[in-house]
């Protein structure tokens, strides 16, 4: 198995049984999320975005502000990070690159 599918099954089993999970192995997991979905995407060449509406900006303030939100909200979190992983995976997988509109690649 590897490493992405492991990451994958991490935040689906952690998302699955949110109330067993302490608050450092949820922050663990969504910065190795954040770092592994980022790498991926630079790989496919989608450049790096710093606008607010990121799905996974959003994910990764879910881990910074922990306090702040419910368990199905966390739980929500990680199942979306573990989406945007698995998505990224195939993408990799099928060799597939994005290009900007300008036809250069993108990164």
């Amino acid at each position: 198995m590897s490493s992405v599918n492991d990451l994958i099954a991490e935040l689906i089993r952690a998302a699955n049984d949110i109330d067993k999970v302490g608050d450092y192995e949820i922050r663990r997991l969504i910065k190795k999320a954040d770092a592994a979905i980022r790498d991926m995407r630079a790989e496919v060449g989608i450049p790096p975005s710093p606008a607010a509406r990121d799905a996974l900006i959003e994910v990764y303030m879910v881990g910074e502000h922990l306090a702040n939100y419910s368990h199905s909200q966390v739980s929500a979190a990680l199942l979306d990070a573990a989406g945007m992983a698995r998505d990224l995976h195939i993408v990799l997988a099928s060799k597939t690159r994005i290009h900007l509109s300008n036809g250069k690649p993108a990164g």
